[in-house]
């Protein structure tokens, strides 16, 4: 549309656009529509579509020698792009950033496929809490764990329970969790862990004082953080391979979950 000297059109698709797709993903969300059917993706491409056809009649009914307004001209739409890229690029890197899970190391909080965004400026003006979860490099791969050290924390487990500053933290039974086994559904022991700062989140433990079950006291260094996984017994991460993760090596916060693989469908789920 803006190629064809059509501005307001332009201006209308790009509203219809916008905001259709932000509210069929809500009504997604509210009717749990199955994303085996992406609906979302249909109403762009059925609006682009549109937008295709109606730019076709027209091109045939523009009339010859019309003057072209600057959004229509090489340096109108050269700009227009370089907006457009500059938006989205500006967004990944400053705002939020989608990213999609590999592994069960999260589980339950995040589960293998499930896809979420992190906020990219939750700490320009803070620092991480304790209970945050967290996306961060390690030799070039991100990860995702839970924030349960800061610096100058003593952190230890003792036949799987969580020690912070040599005191045990708070846990208590709740509702198992079905999980994907060998051999089907399997019902998972979880418990809800309890910060100082009030922060709740649920933990598994499968095996009973397993590998990573009892370990020494690790003194968390200044500017570093001590992480683990929510499913204490497969997952990599302070304890073992991953060790201190440094301030400087955290992309964001994992704030809010929008695919949930588990049902296929569309959330809008907030990360606790």
């Amino acid at each position: 549309m803006s190629f064809l000297n059509r501005g307001r059109w332009a201006a209308a698709y790009l509203l219809v656009l916008s905001v259709g797709a932000v509210t069929v993903w809500l009504l997604a969300s509210k009717l749990n529509w199955s994303t085996q059917a992406d609906y979302t993706d249909i109403f762009v491409f059925g609006i682009v579509l549109v937008g295709v056809v109606h730019a076709f009649f027209l091109a045939r009914k523009r009339p010859p020698g019309e003057a072209l307004r600057w959004y229509a001209r090489w340096y109108g739409l050269t700009t227009i792009g370089v907006l457009i890229i500059g938006l989205e690029l500006a967004g990944r890197i400053f705002l939020y950033q989608s990213f999609y899970l590999p592994g069960a190391s999260m589980s339950p909080t995040l589960n293998l496929g499930d896809r979420f965004w992190a906020e990219k400026f939750a700490y320009f003006a803070s620092n991480p809490e304790r209970g945050d979860v967290v996306v961060f490099d390690v030799k070039g791969r991100a990860f995702v764990k839970r924030i349960v050290g800061l610096p100058g924390d003593r952190i230890q487990m003792q036949h799987g329970k969580l020690y912070l500053n040599g005191a045990p933290l708070p846990q208590h039974r709740v509702a198992d969790f079905a999980m994907d086994c060998a051999k089907g559904l399997c019902d998972v022991h979880q418990d809800a862990e309890i910060m100082p700062n009030g922060h709740s989140y649920n933990v598994f433990d499968m095996v009973n004082d397993g590998r990573e079950d009892n370990t020494s006291v690790f003194v968390v260094p200044a500017e570093n953080y001590f992480v683990l996984g929510d499913n204490r017994d497969n997952s990599d991460d302070s304890r073992v391979d991953l060790g201190f993760v440094p301030l400087s090596s955290i992309r964001g916060r994992a704030t809010l979950k929008y695919i949930d693989a588990r049902s296929g469908k569309y959330v809008w789920q907030t990360i606790n």
